[in-house]
């Protein structure tokens, strides 16, 4: 969890405001909301999650009910 004002969103809004140009330019973004995004980043009720904490986000999968599992052979004895 990232809260705005720490070093995570720092290091966030200066990744941003290093491509906040080529976004606004392109027409993903304007200006007014680039600055919202920046004040957001800024204000320590802010909370996000990073891209990072979303891709493990999960669970392992449960393990089949029929699958045995055989000991291990030893090959010289």
């Amino acid at each position: 969890m990232m809260r705005g004002g720490t070093p995570l969103c720092t290091h966030l809004r200066l990744s941003i405001a290093k491509v906040g140009a080529t976004l606004v330019d392109s027409g993903a973004v304007d200006a007014e909301e680039l600055e919202e995004a920046f004040a957001r980043l800024e204000d320590p009720a802010f909370a996000t999650m990073s891209a990072i904490t979303m891709a493990v986000w999960g669970r392992r999968a449960a393990k089949p009910k029929d699958v045995t599992v055989e000991e291990p052979r030893h090959v010289l004895g």
